[in-house]
Parts: C-alpha cells; sequence; structure tokens
C-alpha cells in the first residue's frame, strides 16, 4: 500500500508542475526527432562499387548492349554513361581519379562480334593504381564471357 501512496505523490506533483511534465513527455520526443534527423543522411550508405565511365559507338548494336548489361551486374563497377564527345574530359577524370577507367566500345563492334573479327576494346585507366587494375580486369572478364558466349554460338 504503501508504494501505492508513493506513486500517487509523485504523479500529483508531475501533474502541478508543468515545466517536469514538458520534461518527462515533449523533451524525449523532440530529442528523438532531432537524433532521427541528424542521423538519416548516414543511414544510406553510399555505392561502394568503382565508377566506370561507359563510352559506346556501337549503341544500336546488340553485342554492346549485352556487354554492358554484363558490366552492369557485376559487384566491382558501376557504369557511368558518357558521350562519345566528351571522351577528352572522361581521361580527365580518370587522371584526376573521378573514374577508375573509361572503358570506349567501337563502332561496328557488334557485327565485329557476330563475323569473328571484333574490334578492339580501349579501356583507358592508370595501370599503377588500384582502381584502374581492378577496373581493367573486370571488364577484361566481362569481355571474355561475352566472346566465348559469340564463338560458341558461331561454332
Amino acid at each position: 500500500m504503501r508504494t501505492i501512496d508513493i506513486i500517487l505523490k509523485d504523479l500529483n506533483q508531475i501533474l502541478r508542475d508543468k515545466k517536469s511534465l514538458l520534461f518527462l513527455l515533449a523533451m524525449p520526443v523532440v530529442f528523438t526527432l532531432f537524433m532521427g534527423l541528424a542521423f538519416k543522411s548516414a543511414a544510406t550508405p553510399p555505392d561502394p562499387r568503382l565508377a566506370v565511365g561507359w563510352v559506346n559507338q556501337d549503341s544500336s548494336g546488340e553485342a554492346s548492349q549485352t556487354l554492358q548489361k554484363l558490366l552492369a551486374s557485376t559487384e566491382t563497377i558501376r557504369l557511368i554513361e558518357i558521350a562519345p564527345d566528351a571522351l577528352q574530359d572522361a581521361n580527365q577524370q580518370v587522371v584526376s581519379g573521378k573514374l577508375g577507367a573509361v572503358v570506349v566500345i567501337p563502332a561496328g563492334f557488334s557485327q565485329g562480334v557476330l563475323d569473328g573479327t571484333a574490334p578492339q576494346i580501349t579501356v583507358l585507366a592508370d595501370p599503377t593504381s588500384g582502381a584502374g587494375q581492378s577496373a581493367f580486369t573486370a571488364v577484361q572478364g566481362s569481355v571474355t564471357r561475352l566472346m566465348s558466349a559469340a564463338e560458341i554460338a558461331r561454332l
């Protein structure tokens, strides 16, 4: 019975004093909202994959589109489309480190894959950097998969 009397006495004091009611009810809600907004941006981490430029001069070709899908599905790189006329700017981004590499698909690539005479894909990367080596390895693996599938289909 003493416990109930103490609880009722404390509740009576809290209800009489409006400041204590404010600190008990409103302040935790305000604090929770403030901290939630402050740390909201930290809840979504940035994409950890390596940014790689994609310049497709064979935009209507099926093989180049397949290669683009293969590269986009890797866990290593994230493709960023670049217009063919912005190739010089893309090279500067590789030098500055904003892009790990730039993959340039030449015109007529898809037809060359079907004929068995695929023109060379150009990969602009810094071979001394880890990002350049990782990008080159990922691109090389996807190109090998595409060319192997085309060769098997041709046979």
